[in-house]
């Protein structure tokens, strides 16, 4: 772990290029997936609690010992590459579906580094919905060669040894959700592993839910009562942070659990799972930093001031906490209420061994149904409605777990397009904390702003009266002007953070658009057009601060679609040309070209599609793309004009047939197979890869001991090797994944 103070800069220049943030929508660190609300548990499930039982001290404490006895794990030396060794056969041992996530390898190196090792669970239900538990392996120094020779014991043995204990108590049962279980490597360095592994998440676009980042478990100044910390970098963990210590105080009640009071400090992996917009929470000791911080004392030394990790109950402690968060989250069951003009419709998942539901509204049993639906009828518009589900057993009359809540008020629904200047209401807003308000003190036009000046660190949420969206529009914008001030301090950690969310079922809520930042007026606009045909849109405002004196104001918010009167010209002309080598080498390049759409004042630039999927990271300001990455793909593209206004129309599509580069393509963790392992060293590679791959071969020891270039799926034979065990390497240009196999 790495003691950082992050200060924001870049968050600054939302405001100061905000014309070009509201053209191409500055939320391109938000990723493709929704952000979920979290279940409220409010009941022991007995399950869980027996989970906790199986935390093992000794085991803890044994991890703890073996990788602390490795010696220094620098990232790149023999103790670092036998930890990540050890590592993977620990969670094969859990029956766990293992892999080491190596880094970008270009030159194909004949020493094989150590990397991210990562085990999935795959869940029962939702398989494509992640939860997280993370650490890193690594360890760091205070000051590079002087106290660099740290064992690491409490920083991070003890998060990795507590990863390990999680996995393996819970990969004995079934969860309905998908467990990544990581340990990175080069945390110390720059946060390096886990910013690849979070990339590689993010462009295949999984739905992560949350990550639980455990770092430092193990010190506590003699003679203080236990107590666990965790940490929040941005408002969108907050919800996740409040459900982690909502859920770990209703299982632990005896012992407190609390934000560090240094907010904004000591961020570990959790700081890239945040900024790439994935909801994370680091869990670990450093409100009471170990006095051995990086020196060479970071060992175990129970009930010793001046060791690493002196109390292993708090690091067993913060293992139960984060199995009763995990497994809860797993296997959430949830329920969601939505509106229309005249009743309420309830849908709420299936339980585990429920044989019927008892639904509650407003606390009140309403009916008793083994359906998982129910449409209320007995409503009224302005009336705020709670619903619930119990659960129970066969031939049981008592429930046994309960689902989440939802509140809901039936309301008219929200007529498009629509504008509000908060000129004479803001009625058409629920809001759940009274800081929101019409304001006079400042507005984008005329007297009045939506306002708000959260505080206590209290999530203020104002949500808009629901919407339909025809299936006949187009081009429909939310469009809405937002200020940013402090009346008496201009730092970063005394501004609100706000955000701008979406739903579609009050289930999940896709995030437009975040800022932390001192901010004057400036207009931002999203595109709804993926809700086009959708009966129920929500939209909300979250704002959140830690000072009376923020003030986070909203103005002039809009929704409309088909505001051109005619449509804007779209590229023509589309073609595709391959350019060979005139030395001969069998080296081809693509260019997808098209003819200029004309001079238009608000004409800002062109995407491009392969396949109907956009391919540009950015808007292109020629009327070309280097597609060489796709030349050997048999694919069809289309081109658009992207206008201050909307995006024109697709181009007539045009197709190649494929010719010369090899695609760099991703590879999903659970699309790897290597069977059957062990072998006598005939091994089938299944990768899914369309592409051809290098493959290379490793020993324990990390030198290289057989390479193949151009590899596709298929059988290998490796019985010519010293019975053993190795590691098999599949890398493309993009990413490298071993797996380790037992040759006997």
């Amino acid at each position: 772990m790495k003691a950082h103070f992050f200060f924001f800069i870049f968050l600054a220049l939302i405001c100061i290029n905000a014309s070009y943030a509201q053209f191409v929508g500055y939320n391109q660190m938000i990723p493709k997936q929704s952000m979920y609300i979290y279940p409220n548990i409010i009941m022991v499930n007995p399950d869980i609690k027996a989970l906790m039982k199986e935390v093992s001290i000794q085991n803890l404490e044994d991890n703890i010992r073996y990788l602390q006895n490795l010696g220094p794990r620098n990232g790149r030396n023999q103790a670092t590459l036998q930890a990540q060794n050890w590592l993977v056969e620990q969670l094969e041992n859990c029956g766990l579906n293992t892999y080491v996530n190596n880094y970008p390898d270009i030159t194909l190196t004949d020493t094989l580094d150590a990397g991210n090792v990562i085990a999935v669970q795959t869940g029962t239900e939702y398989p494509d919905e992640y939860i997280v538990i993370s650490s890193h392996y690594d360890v760091g120094a205070e000051h590079p060669g002087i106290d660099s020779e740290t064992p690491g014991a409490d920083d991070n043995a003890s998060g990795t040894s507590g990863v390990l204990e999680i996995a393996r108590v819970l990969s004995q049962y079934k969860f309905k959700r998908s467990i990544i279980y990581v340990s990175f490597n080069f945390e110390e360095y720059g946060l390096v592993g886990s910013s690849h592994f979070v990339q590689k998440c993010y462009n295949e676009g999984m739905n992560i839910l949350g990550c639980f980042n455990i770092d430092m478990l193990g010190y506590m100044p003699v003679g203080k009562p236990l107590q666990l910390y965790y940490n929040a970098y941005r408002i969108l963990s907050y919800a996740f942070s409040e459900y982690f210590r909502n859920t770990a105080s209703l299982y632990l009640p005896d012992i407190p659990i609390s934000p560090f009071s240094r907010e904004g400090g000591f961020m570990g992996d959790d700081k890239n799972f945040s900024q790439s917009g994935y909801p994370a929470i680091y869990i670990g000791d450093v409100e009471n930093l170990t006095p051995c911080y990086h020196r060479p004392c970071d060992t175990i030394g129970i009930g010793i001031d001046s060791a690493g990790v002196n109390n292993m109950e708090l690091v067993q402690a913060f293992v139960q906490a984060t199995i009763t968060s995990v497994a809860e989250l797993a296997n959430a069951q949830y329920l969601q209420a939505i509106t229309d003009n005249e009743k309420i419709l309830i849908n709420w998942d299936k339980a585990a061994g429920a044989a019927k539901y008892v639904l509650y509204k407003n606390g009140n049993p309403v009916t008793e149904t083994t359906a998982t639906t129910y449409v209320d009828n007995d409503v009224a518009h302005g009336t705020e409605y709670v619903y619930y589900v119990g659960n129970i057993k066969a031939g049981e009359n008592e429930e046994y777990s309960i689902s989440n809540s939802d509140t809901v008020v039936p309301s008219m629904p929200v007529i498009l397009p629509y504008f509000n200047n908060f000129e004479n209401s803001m009625s058409d807003f629920r809001v759940n904390d009274a800081s929101w308000a019409l304001s006079q003190d400042e507005a984008y036009s005329g007297t009045y702003s939506l306002s708000n000046s959260p505080t206590d660190n209290a999530e203020a949420i104002a949500e808009l009266r629901w919407f339909s969206i025809p299936d006949t529009a187009k081009n429909v914008t939310l469009s809405v002007f937002l200020k940013s001030i402090n009346q008496s301090s201009p730092h970063r950690y005394n501004l609100p953070f706000t955000c701008i969310e979406v739903t579609k079922d009050r289930k999940t809520w896709k995030r437009l658009y975040n800022f932390a930042s001192k901010c004057d007026w400036a207009k931002y606009e999203f595109s709804l057009n993926e809700y086009i045909g959708e009966s129920f849109v929500q939209l909300r405002f979250k704002s959140r601060s830690y000072d009376e004196n923020t003030k986070a104001m909203f103005d002039d918010i809009g929704i409309d679609f088909d505001a051109m009167q005619l449509p804007l010209p779209k590229p023509k002309n589309v073609k595709i040309t391959d350019y060979g080598n005139p030395y001969g080498a069998p080296h081809i390049k693509r260019y997808i070209e098209w003819d200029i759409t004309g001079y238009y004042a608000s004409l800002l630039g062109y995407n491009i599609y392969r396949d109907g999927y956009k391919i540009n990271d950015e808007i292109l300001h020629f009327a070309s793309y280097n597609a060489t990455k796709d030349s050997n793909l048999t694919a069809c593209y289309q081109v658009t004009a992207v206008y201050s206004e909307q995006e024109s129309d697709f181009s007539e599509e045009v197709c190649a047939a494929g010719s010369g580069y090899v695609i760099e393509e991703y590879m999903p963790f659970a699309n790897i197979h290597i069977s059957p392992n062990p072998s006598s060293g005939i091994f089938n590679i299944t990768t899914g890869l369309a592409m051809p791959y290098t493959i290379t071969i490793y020993g324990l020891n990390g030198i290289k001991v057989y390479q193949q270039l151009d590899y596709t799926d298929g059988q290998i034979n490796l019985s010519y090797l010293p019975k053993g065990t190795y590691f098999i390497k599949i890398s493309t240009n993009k990413e490298s994944i071993s797996k380790r196999v037992v040759i006997e």
